[in-house]
Protein backbone atom coordinates (compact mmCIF):
# COMPACT_ATOMS: atom_id res chain seq x y z
CA UNK A 1 0.00 0.00 0.00
CA UNK A 2 3.14 2.27 -0.09
CA UNK A 3 2.42 5.54 -2.25
CA UNK A 4 -1.27 5.85 -1.21
CA UNK A 5 -2.03 9.30 -0.44
CA UNK A 6 -3.40 10.06 2.76
CA UNK A 7 -4.85 13.52 4.80
CA UNK A 8 -5.65 14.55 7.90
CA UNK A 9 -9.82 15.47 7.95
CA UNK A 10 -11.73 17.20 10.90
CA UNK A 11 -15.46 16.63 10.61
CA UNK A 12 -17.81 17.46 12.86
CA UNK A 13 -21.01 14.96 14.53
CA UNK A 14 -24.72 15.08 13.80
CA UNK A 15 -25.07 17.05 17.15
CA UNK A 16 -22.71 19.56 16.15
CA UNK A 17 -19.04 17.94 18.22
CA UNK A 18 -15.88 17.92 16.43
CA UNK A 19 -14.33 14.89 16.09
CA UNK A 20 -10.73 14.24 16.81
CA UNK A 21 -8.30 14.53 13.65
CA UNK A 22 -7.62 11.61 11.33
CA UNK A 23 -6.05 9.80 8.64
CA UNK A 24 -8.48 9.45 5.75
CA UNK A 25 -7.62 7.53 2.44
CA UNK A 26 -8.07 10.07 -0.28
CA UNK A 27 -9.55 9.66 -3.78
CA UNK A 28 -8.38 11.68 -6.78
CA UNK A 29 -10.46 14.47 -6.57
CA UNK A 30 -11.89 13.92 -3.19
CA UNK A 31 -12.29 16.40 -0.83
CA UNK A 32 -14.25 15.40 2.59
CA UNK A 33 -16.63 17.31 4.00
CA UNK A 34 -18.95 16.84 7.23
CA UNK A 35 -19.04 13.74 9.22
CA UNK A 36 -22.46 12.47 10.57
CA UNK A 37 -22.89 9.32 12.49
CA UNK A 38 -25.56 6.85 11.25
CA UNK A 39 -25.93 4.39 13.70
CA UNK A 40 -24.49 2.50 16.50
CA UNK A 41 -21.58 0.11 15.59
CA UNK A 42 -19.42 3.44 14.45
CA UNK A 43 -20.35 3.50 11.13
CA UNK A 44 -19.95 7.12 9.78
CA UNK A 45 -21.39 9.06 6.71
CA UNK A 46 -18.95 11.99 5.15
CA UNK A 47 -20.44 13.92 2.21
CA UNK A 48 -17.70 14.38 -0.29
CA UNK A 49 -17.47 18.57 -0.55
CA UNK A 50 -17.14 18.25 -4.43
CA UNK A 51 -19.68 16.04 -5.50
CA UNK A 52 -22.30 15.55 -3.12
CA UNK A 53 -21.82 11.87 -3.00
CA UNK A 54 -20.97 10.20 0.07
CA UNK A 55 -18.05 8.08 1.67
CA UNK A 56 -19.12 5.79 4.57
CA UNK A 57 -16.55 5.22 7.44
CA UNK A 58 -16.30 2.63 9.73
CA UNK A 59 -14.33 2.70 12.88
CA UNK A 60 -12.81 -0.79 13.82
CA UNK A 61 -12.57 0.51 17.61
CA UNK A 62 -16.37 1.57 18.89
CA UNK A 63 -16.43 5.05 19.93
CA UNK A 64 -12.62 6.19 18.66
CA UNK A 65 -11.12 7.12 15.70
CA UNK A 66 -7.56 5.91 15.85
CA UNK A 67 -4.77 7.39 13.63
CA UNK A 68 -3.74 4.41 11.75
CA UNK A 69 -4.03 2.08 8.80
CA UNK A 70 -5.18 -0.79 10.78
CA UNK A 71 -7.79 1.24 12.78
CA UNK A 72 -10.33 2.73 9.74
CA UNK A 73 -12.09 1.37 6.72
CA UNK A 74 -13.72 3.61 4.08
CA UNK A 75 -16.41 2.53 1.38
CA UNK A 76 -16.39 5.48 -1.52
CA UNK A 77 -19.41 6.04 -3.21
CA UNK A 78 -20.35 2.60 -2.67
CA UNK A 79 -17.18 0.94 -3.88
CA UNK A 80 -15.38 -0.90 -1.35
CA UNK A 81 -11.24 0.28 -0.78
CA UNK A 82 -9.37 -1.05 1.87
CA UNK A 83 -7.37 0.73 4.55
CA UNK A 84 -5.56 -2.09 7.03
CA UNK A 85 -6.42 -6.04 6.51
CA UNK A 86 -9.19 -7.99 5.55
CA UNK A 87 -12.39 -7.47 3.08
CA UNK A 88 -14.78 -5.74 3.67
CA UNK A 89 -17.88 -6.41 2.25
CA UNK A 90 -20.05 -3.15 0.63
CA UNK A 91 -22.23 -1.43 2.41
CA UNK A 92 -25.64 0.21 1.66
CA UNK A 93 -26.37 3.49 1.86
CA UNK A 94 -28.79 4.47 4.74
CA UNK A 95 -31.44 6.14 2.48
CA UNK A 96 -31.45 2.43 0.86
CA UNK A 97 -32.00 0.16 3.72
CA UNK A 98 -34.33 1.82 5.06
CA UNK A 99 -36.61 1.88 1.39
CA UNK A 100 -35.92 -1.70 1.08
CA UNK A 101 -36.39 -2.23 5.08
CA UNK A 102 -40.49 -1.40 4.22
CA UNK A 103 -40.06 -3.85 1.09
CA UNK A 104 -38.94 -6.56 3.33
CA UNK A 105 -40.91 -6.30 6.38
CA UNK A 106 -44.01 -4.92 4.83
CA UNK A 107 -45.03 -2.41 7.48
CA UNK A 108 -42.56 -1.14 10.16
CA UNK A 109 -42.11 2.05 12.02
CA UNK A 110 -39.03 3.65 12.78
CA UNK A 111 -37.97 1.92 15.65
CA UNK A 112 -37.72 -1.82 13.88
CA UNK A 113 -36.29 -0.31 11.11
CA UNK A 114 -33.28 1.86 13.16
CA UNK A 115 -33.38 -1.68 15.05
CA UNK A 116 -32.86 -4.03 11.98
CA UNK A 117 -30.09 -2.04 10.71
CA UNK A 118 -28.53 -0.36 13.56
CA UNK A 119 -29.19 3.20 12.71
CA UNK A 120 -29.81 6.26 14.22
CA UNK A 121 -33.40 6.67 14.65
CA UNK A 122 -33.18 10.14 14.12
CA UNK A 123 -31.75 9.39 10.71
CA UNK A 124 -34.58 7.11 9.98
CA UNK A 125 -36.86 9.35 10.77
CA UNK A 126 -35.35 12.17 8.55
CA UNK A 127 -35.43 9.45 5.51
CA UNK A 128 -38.85 8.46 5.98
CA UNK A 129 -40.24 12.29 6.10
CA UNK A 130 -37.90 12.36 3.08
CA UNK A 131 -39.34 9.60 1.58
CA UNK A 132 -42.87 10.36 2.05
CA UNK A 133 -42.70 13.56 0.59
CA UNK A 134 -41.26 11.98 -2.97
CA UNK A 135 -43.96 9.80 -2.75
CA UNK A 136 -42.50 6.54 -2.06
CA UNK A 137 -44.08 6.22 1.56
CA UNK A 138 -46.75 5.80 3.21
CA UNK A 139 -48.09 6.22 6.75
CA UNK A 140 -50.24 2.85 7.65
CA UNK A 141 -52.38 2.02 10.58
CA UNK A 142 -54.10 -1.62 10.88
CA UNK A 143 -55.90 -2.60 14.01
CA UNK A 144 -53.47 -1.58 16.64
CA UNK A 145 -50.46 -1.35 14.49
CA UNK A 146 -49.18 1.79 13.61
CA UNK A 147 -46.20 2.29 11.05
CA UNK A 148 -44.42 3.45 6.83
CA UNK A 149 -45.34 0.94 3.99
CA UNK A 150 -44.32 1.21 0.49
CA UNK A 151 -46.54 2.64 -2.12
CA UNK A 152 -46.14 1.77 -5.62
CA UNK A 153 -43.63 4.37 -6.46
CA UNK A 154 -41.43 3.80 -3.32
CA UNK A 155 -41.48 -0.70 -4.87
CA UNK A 156 -40.11 0.45 -7.97
CA UNK A 157 -37.89 2.98 -6.79
CA UNK A 158 -36.49 0.55 -3.98
CA UNK A 159 -36.13 -1.69 -7.03
CA UNK A 160 -34.01 0.72 -9.34
CA UNK A 161 -31.56 1.42 -6.65
CA UNK A 162 -31.26 -2.68 -5.68
CA UNK A 163 -30.39 -2.94 -8.97
CA UNK A 164 -27.87 -0.22 -9.22
CA UNK A 165 -26.40 -1.77 -6.44
CA UNK A 166 -25.81 -5.12 -7.56
CA UNK A 167 -24.62 -3.36 -11.03
CA UNK A 168 -21.84 -1.27 -9.29
CA UNK A 169 -20.94 -3.46 -6.72
CA UNK A 170 -20.51 -6.53 -8.80
CA UNK A 171 -22.44 -8.89 -6.37
CA UNK A 172 -25.20 -10.30 -8.96
CA UNK A 173 -23.54 -13.44 -9.32
CA UNK A 174 -22.35 -13.88 -5.58
CA UNK A 175 -26.00 -13.08 -4.35
CA UNK A 176 -27.83 -15.12 -7.43
CA UNK A 177 -25.82 -18.01 -6.10
CA UNK A 178 -26.56 -17.86 -2.86
CA UNK A 179 -30.33 -17.81 -3.41
CA UNK A 180 -29.99 -20.82 -5.31
CA UNK A 181 -28.32 -22.41 -1.77
CA UNK A 182 -31.44 -20.79 -0.19
CA UNK A 183 -34.25 -22.22 -2.47
CA UNK A 184 -32.77 -25.98 -1.85
CA UNK A 185 -32.97 -25.20 1.49
CA UNK A 186 -36.77 -23.72 1.04
CA UNK A 187 -38.84 -26.68 0.66
CA UNK A 188 -37.37 -28.32 3.84
CA UNK A 189 -38.38 -25.35 5.92
CA UNK A 190 -41.58 -24.93 4.77
CA UNK A 191 -42.35 -28.67 5.13
CA UNK A 192 -40.92 -27.94 9.41
CA UNK A 193 -42.67 -25.31 9.52
CA UNK A 194 -46.05 -27.10 8.16
CA UNK A 195 -45.18 -30.27 10.42
CA UNK A 196 -45.14 -27.68 13.79
CA UNK A 197 -48.43 -26.12 12.37
CA UNK A 198 -50.15 -29.73 11.46
CA UNK A 199 -50.07 -33.01 13.55
CA UNK A 200 -52.05 -35.93 10.63
CA UNK A 201 -54.69 -37.82 12.73
CA UNK A 202 -56.27 -40.92 11.23
CA UNK A 203 -59.59 -39.07 10.56
CA UNK A 204 -58.15 -35.93 10.00
CA UNK A 205 -55.14 -35.08 8.06
CA UNK A 206 -55.28 -31.70 8.45
CA UNK A 207 -55.49 -31.62 11.87
CA UNK A 208 -53.96 -29.08 14.39
CA UNK A 209 -51.02 -29.65 16.24
CA UNK A 210 -51.79 -29.36 19.69
CA UNK A 211 -48.50 -30.16 20.57
CA UNK A 212 -49.12 -33.33 22.47
CA UNK A 213 -46.79 -35.39 21.20
CA UNK A 214 -43.53 -34.72 22.29
CA UNK A 215 -41.44 -36.65 19.62
CA UNK A 216 -43.23 -35.28 16.64
CA UNK A 217 -42.15 -31.71 18.34
CA UNK A 218 -38.34 -33.15 19.02
CA UNK A 219 -38.13 -34.01 15.50
CA UNK A 220 -39.63 -31.09 14.35
CA UNK A 221 -37.65 -29.03 16.33
CA UNK A 222 -34.36 -30.89 15.06
CA UNK A 223 -35.17 -30.37 11.90
CA UNK A 224 -35.31 -26.58 12.39
CA UNK A 225 -31.99 -27.34 13.79
CA UNK A 226 -30.57 -29.52 10.78
CA UNK A 227 -31.84 -25.83 8.76
CA UNK A 228 -30.23 -23.46 10.92
CA UNK A 229 -27.08 -25.31 10.00
CA UNK A 230 -27.64 -25.25 6.34
CA UNK A 231 -28.13 -21.40 6.31
CA UNK A 232 -25.32 -20.18 7.90
CA UNK A 233 -22.85 -20.61 4.99
CA UNK A 234 -25.73 -19.16 2.67
CA UNK A 235 -25.88 -15.95 4.74
CA UNK A 236 -22.00 -15.66 5.38
CA UNK A 237 -21.82 -15.93 1.64
CA UNK A 238 -24.18 -12.94 1.21
CA UNK A 239 -22.56 -10.71 3.84
CA UNK A 240 -19.55 -11.04 2.30
CA UNK A 241 -20.83 -9.36 -1.01
CA UNK A 242 -23.71 -7.46 0.99
CA UNK A 243 -23.20 -6.19 4.38
CA UNK A 244 -26.96 -5.19 4.68
CA UNK A 245 -27.72 -9.26 4.65
CA UNK A 246 -25.75 -9.27 8.29
CA UNK A 247 -27.78 -10.58 11.10
CA UNK A 248 -30.43 -13.18 9.75
CA UNK A 249 -28.58 -16.21 10.49
CA UNK A 250 -27.39 -14.96 14.49
CA UNK A 251 -31.92 -14.13 14.32
CA UNK A 252 -32.76 -17.39 13.34
CA UNK A 253 -30.16 -18.65 15.65
CA UNK A 254 -31.53 -16.60 18.76
CA UNK A 255 -35.18 -17.91 17.80
CA UNK A 256 -34.32 -21.34 17.72
CA UNK A 257 -32.57 -20.91 21.03
CA UNK A 258 -35.89 -20.16 22.66
CA UNK A 259 -37.96 -22.90 21.06
CA UNK A 260 -35.15 -25.15 22.81
CA UNK A 261 -36.54 -23.51 26.14
CA UNK A 262 -39.94 -24.69 25.63
CA UNK A 263 -41.01 -21.03 23.76
CA UNK A 264 -42.90 -22.66 20.98
CA UNK A 265 -43.90 -19.09 19.54
CA UNK A 266 -40.71 -18.79 18.10
CA UNK A 267 -41.16 -21.07 15.61
CA UNK A 268 -43.93 -19.82 13.29
CA UNK A 269 -45.79 -16.72 15.24
CA UNK A 270 -45.80 -13.73 13.29
CA UNK A 271 -44.72 -10.21 14.53
CA UNK A 272 -41.98 -11.10 16.65
CA UNK A 273 -38.75 -12.13 14.74
CA UNK A 274 -39.88 -16.30 15.42
CA UNK A 275 -38.00 -18.72 12.88
CA UNK A 276 -40.63 -18.24 10.10
CA UNK A 277 -40.42 -14.76 10.38
CA UNK A 278 -36.37 -14.54 9.63
CA UNK A 279 -36.78 -16.84 6.91
CA UNK A 280 -39.63 -14.80 4.95
CA UNK A 281 -37.44 -12.04 5.86
CA UNK A 282 -34.44 -13.60 3.73
CA UNK A 283 -36.52 -14.57 1.32
CA UNK A 284 -38.09 -11.13 0.46
CA UNK A 285 -34.71 -10.11 0.42
CA UNK A 286 -32.92 -12.23 -1.55
CA UNK A 287 -36.49 -11.67 -4.08
CA UNK A 288 -36.06 -8.18 -3.83
CA UNK A 289 -32.67 -7.61 -4.61
CA UNK A 290 -32.40 -9.94 -7.62
CA UNK A 291 -35.36 -8.80 -8.89
CA UNK A 292 -37.77 -11.86 -8.32
CA UNK A 293 -40.77 -12.58 -8.24
CA UNK A 294 -42.32 -15.13 -4.98
CA UNK A 295 -43.37 -17.51 -6.64
CA UNK A 296 -46.89 -19.04 -5.23
CA UNK A 297 -46.37 -22.58 -3.19
CA UNK A 298 -49.41 -24.39 -2.24
CA UNK A 299 -47.87 -26.20 0.49
CA UNK A 300 -46.25 -22.34 2.35
CA UNK A 301 -48.03 -22.43 5.64
CA UNK A 302 -49.67 -19.77 6.75
CA UNK A 303 -48.63 -17.49 9.62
Amino acid sequence: MAGEAYEVGQFSDRLGQVLKPFLLDTMPGVVCGRLRRVNQDSTYVATDASTGTFVICHALHRGAWVCGRQSLFISLRGRPSRVGFGAVAHTSAPELVVLHGLRIKGMADEAALAGRFGLDPDLVQELLLDDEAFGWVTRVSFADLHGWALTERGYAENQRRLGAELDRTGARAEVDAAHGLFVDLNSSFLATVTNWQIRPKPTDFLAANDHTDQRWDARVVADLHDLDHGLRPVCERLVAALQRFDGYAERYSAALERVDRGERSWVAQPKIDSCHTVWMELHEDLLATLGLERVPNRTEPSC
